[in-house]
C-alpha cells in the first residue's frame, strides 16, 4: 500500500513548516506529510518504510516512486500495489507497468477509458475492461463502477465485485497510524491558552530529524506488536494492553536471528 498521512502542528516553528491541506476537514494547517509504504495480507498491517514531505522540495509522487524502487531492490514481489486516485498518475502507472507489478486504485471520474470519460459511461453499476488514455503504453485495465466511485485494477482475476473489497485494504495505513497515535503515545488534543496544541510523539520535537526518528521508532514498535498479536491470534489493542500489563513478553528472536 502507498498512501500519505498528515502530521499536523499548530505553527510553523523551527521546522519551517508550510500549510498543507487536511483532506478530512478541507482546511489548511501547518504540518508535514509522511508518504508511507506498508504491507498487508488482509489481516496483518506492517509499515515498511516512509519518506517525509515538507512541501519545500520534491513532490509526494517522487517520494512514492522512491519507496517503490526501494521495495523492488529489496526483492519484494507484491500481489498488487494499492493506492488512491491521487497516486494514479502517469509516472506511477508506467513505473508499475515496467516493474510488472499489478495495481489496484481508484480513478477520478474524468479519466478516459477507451476515449470516454468514466462518468460518461452509462449506468451506475458496471464492470468494463479497456485502456486508459494518456500513457505511453496501452495498459489494459478493468474498471468497476459503484455509484460515483470508480475502482481499477490491471489484474484480470480481480475485475469484479471483489475489487471493491481489495481496495478497502488501503485503510490499513490509517489503521497503523490510529494505533500509533492512540496506543503508542501519539496525537491528542491539548489547549494551551486559546490555541489548540497537538501533543504526542512527534510534537515533543521541533527539529525535523528528531521528530522523524521518533516516528520511525514508533512504527517499529507498532510492527513488533502487530506481529506478536498475529502469532498469538489476538488483535492489536488487546495484545498491546497485555504487553503493558506485563502479561506478555516481547519475543524479538524472529527479527534478531538473521542479524
Amino acid at each position: 500500500i502507498i498512501d500519505d498521512v498528515l502530521i499536523q502542528r499548530y505553527r510553523s516553528g523551527q521546522m519551517g513548516l508550510q500549510r498543507l491541506k487536511d483532506t478530512s476537514t478541507g482546511s489548511y494547517v501547518f504540518g508535514f506529510s509522511l508518504v508511507v509504504l506498508a504491507w498487508t495480507d488482509g489481516k496483518r498491517r506492517l509499515p515498511l518504510a516512509f519518506l517525509p514531505y515538507f512541501a519545500d522540495e520534491g513532490t509526494r509522487l517522487e517520494l512514492a516512486l522512491a519507496l517503490l524502487s526501494w521495495a523492488k531492490e529489496e526483492g519484494f514481489q507484491p500481489e498488487a500495489v494499492l493506492f488512491d486516485a491521487w497516486y494514479a498518475a502517469k509516472e506511477v502507472l508506467e513505473w508499475l507497468h515496467a516493474a510488472g507489478w499489478p495495481l489496484v486504485t481508484r480513478l477520478r471520474s474524468n479519466r478516459l477509458l477507451d476515449g470516454v470519460r468514466l462518468k460518461g459511461h452509462a449506468g451506475s453499476r458496471w464492470v468494463k475492461a479497456g485502456r486508459l488514455r494518456g500513457l505511453s503504453f496501452g495498459v489494459g485495465v478493468g474498471v468497476v463502477r459503484r455509484g460515483e466511485k470508480f475502482y481499477c485494477s490491471s489484474q484480470p482475476a480481480w475485475w469484479g465485485e471483489g475489487l471493491v473489497r481489495i481496495y478497502r485494504l488501503r485503510q490499513g495505513i490509517e489503521e497503523i497510524f490510529r494505533g500509533l497515535k492512540q496506543e503508542l503515545g501519539g496525537v491528542g488534543p491539548l489547549v494551551q491558552g486559546r490555541k489548540p496544541v497537538p501533543k504526542g510523539i512527534v510534537h515533543r520535537h521541533w527539529r525535523r530529524g528528531k521528530g522523524l526518528g521518533h516516528l520511525a521508532l514508533g512504527l517499529v514498535a507498532y510492527g513488533l506488536i502487530e506481529e506478536m498479536a498475529h502469532r498469538l491470534r489476538l488483535s492489536f489493542y488487546p495484545c498491546r494492553r497485555k504487553r503493558i500489563a506485563g502479561r506478555l513478553t516481547l519475543d524479538l528472536s524472529p527479527w534478531l536471528d538473521g542479524l
